[in-house]
């Protein structure tokens, strides 16, 4: 089955001009303020991994601490099911560990994320194999690094259904714009008007 963007369609023309002018954050959640949507995360709560700029719709992926003490869980972040289900251009915004104290996200899981052609990942929680991240260039905003695996510790609870991201709702299909400022999310029904005010 297809699973690339439609090329035509106009979500991917509106994402490839914004990519083209690199609007940044800071106008994008001015626009949104005055059409009545908090929907911005500064760059103090989520930074870049690297000095990136990006633009694409989300897919959503909740986690769960375990129910088991980790001694008896088996390994259930199940990272591949989430990423199957994006297309090239997609970005993966994942919730978790709030306080950062697990990873999430690691290399492995990046060089997987990838090969699904998701283009960044928007980590609420721990993230960690810093270098081999930045030498696989997916751009990674995240709460802060850590050592600690959070393979035993959380398991992937919800796909593709509203999260509290960083204390905001994200809807699957939103465009995220992240870049050195922060993150804004733009709901899928508003896109066309925002486009309109700020390119």
């Amino acid at each position: 089955m297809e699973r690339r963007m439609d090329e035509a369609s106009p979500k991917k023309v509106i994402i490839d001009r914004f990519l083209k002018a690199k609007i940044p954050s800071p106008d994008v959640s001015d626009t949104l303020w005055n059409m009545g949507y908090d929907l911005a995360v500064s760059g103090k709560m989520m930074s870049p991994l690297m000095d990136s700029y990006t633009v694409g719709p989300v897919i959503t992926m909740l986690y769960l601490p375990q129910r088991r003490n980790p001694q008896y869980a088996e390994n259930k972040l199940n990272h591949a099911l989430g990423f199957k289900t994006a297309r090239p251009g997609h970005i993966a915004v994942m919730v978790g560990d709030h306080e950062g104290q697990v990873s999430i996200l690691g290399g492995n899981a990046v060089k997987m994320a990838k090969e699904c052609g998701i283009v960044a990942c928007l980590v609420d929680g721990g993230v960690r194999d810093v270098d081999e991240i930045l030498g696989l260039g997916v751009a990674v905003w995240t709460r802060g690094v850590t050592p600690k695996t959070g393979r035993y510790w959380l398991e992937l609870n919800q796909l593709n259904s509203p999260v509290a991201f960083c204390g905001i709702q994200v809807r699957p299909g939103d465009v995220a714009v992240a870049d050195k400022n922060g993150i804004c999310f733009i709901p899928d029904e508003a896109l066309e008007e925002v486009v309109k005010k700020v390119l």
